[in-house]
């Protein structure tokens, strides 16, 4: 019988929540066949079975984390019946495993997931005293619930009183949680957060505290970008995107000022400038804010960029957007424009040098040159930048070099020639 246990996927994952499984205990399953849905902090991925067989025994349920190296299930290429014995035998060495890696070991002849001996940990019980419902006698989260409710606890009224300011993570534990913790509460919901969320507020937490944030504010005449995009679905039967043609014009800002298309490392306190630009594109998904990467946006003709920018945008939303299409980019924009908004703030991704808040195309009153009153498009542009690395002024080139392209989208002929 072969283990198989949650792989190291690279990019500094650590860890992997159950999304759902697609198979079952004692299904017969083929080599390469996806046997579970797991979501990491980058993205949804199938895992696939090493080899053909029956699937013995699956360990964890949905929105359950797993450690890499933990196991996910086990596999047997043998066709007759599992042998319980055995896969007792082996979930015992499976705990051994698991708890090698433990400051508080648990009893090895208990079976649990490590959600499971996670939440036991908190509530004080002892998994050794409790006869798990599930199979083989292994312990689930109901047991835990049961066990918390009937008189013959482990837990002792002491005990309890130390555990209200301990955090229990278990939605399926809410009826405990409000009474023992928020008597005055008819309901709480607990809301764990995702590990897309995690590493979302790892990566924030570590860019306000280590960069010095600064943001410039600046609206920019797009009159000339509004009217050539017009001009161009005319002659081509469709519309290019507005951020497409932003993304293509900001890269030649890129190009002018190379100051802002670099990483600038914390320890080493080193400037990297980039001949090649990488634009993060920030997206509001379902499972929080992704960040695909158009490479090499200086080479590729707006009609690529366009597609390429939806075709990403279709994978971030749908939860299939794989690590590869988020990583490498050298500045990141944030398009606000379908949400609207005035102006924000937004965070710098490290080691990124700044990030640009793009908001609507509105058309507003205007002064125009000859001093009389008139309508013309704006849009309104957020800058965050790292105040170790560029100045307020460097801030104000930008915008300003931004609105040459917007204002004739002519003058990027200039820069691509």
């Amino acid at each position: 019988m072969i283990p198989f246990r949650l792989p190291d996927i690279g990019e500094g994952v650590t860890e992997a929540e159950i999304v759902k499984w697609l198979v079952q205990e004692g299904e017969i399953v083929s080599q390469d066949q996806a046997v579970v849905e797991v979501q990491t902090d980058k993205a949804v991925v199938e895992l696939p079975s090493p080899q053909a067989g029956r699937v013995c025994r699956l360990y964890g349920e949905g929105n359950e984390t797993v450690k890499v190296g933990e196991a996910l299930f086990y596999i047997d290429s043998a066709t007759q019946q599992d042998d319980t014995d055995r896969i007792q035998e082996t979930d015992i060495q499976e705990s051994s495993f698991s708890n090698q890696k433990s400051t508080r070991p648990l009893s090895p002849k208990a079976l649990a997931s490590p959600a499971v001996r996670k939440q036991a940990r908190q509530l004080g019980i002892d998994l050794a005293r409790i006869k798990g419902s599930g199979p083989g006698g292994r312990v689930l989260k109901s047991d835990l619930e049961r066990q918390l409710n009937t008189a013959s606890s482990p837990i002792q009224a002491t005990q309890a009183e130390e555990f209200h300011d301990t955090p229990i993570l278990s939605s399926s534990l809410s009826n405990f949680t409000n009474q023992a913790i928020h008597p005055s509460e008819t309901e709480i919901v607990q809301i764990p957060l995702t590990p897309i969320r995690k590493v979302i507020s790892r990566r924030l937490l570590l860019s306000t505290t280590t960069k010095p944030h600064a943001t410039h504010f600046d609206q920019l005449d797009v009159s000339g970008l509004v009217r050539w995009r017009a001009r161009s679905a005319q002659l081509n039967g469709s519309k290019i995107s507005y951020t497409a043609i932003l993304l293509k014009m900001i890269s030649c800002v890129l190009k002018k000022y190379p100051i802002w298309n670099a990483h600038f490392n914390e320890e080493e306190q080193m400037i990297y400038q980039h001949s090649s630009v990488h634009i993060g594109v920030a997206t509001d998904t379902p499972q929080g804010l992704l960040v695909p990467v158009i490479k090499e946006i200086g080479q590729k003709k707006l009609n690529d960029i366009s597609i390429e920018l939806q075709d990403l945008i279709t994978l971030a939303r749908t939860g299939k957007l794989g690590p590869n299409k988020m990583t490498g980019s050298t500045f990141t924009i944030s398009n606000a424009g379908v949400l609207g908004g005035e102006w924000a703030t937004p965070i710098i991704q490290s080691p990124e040098i700044g990030v640009l808040a793009i908001h609507p195309i509105r058309q507003l009153p205007i002064v125009n040159e000859s001093g009389e009153l008139a309508v013309g498009w704006r849009m309104n542009v957020s800058l965050s930048f790292d105040h170790r690395v560029v100045d307020g002024a460097d801030a104000i080139r930008f915008t300003e070099a931004l609105q040459t392209f917007t204002q004739d989208p002519s003058n990027m002929l200039v820069m691509l020639a």
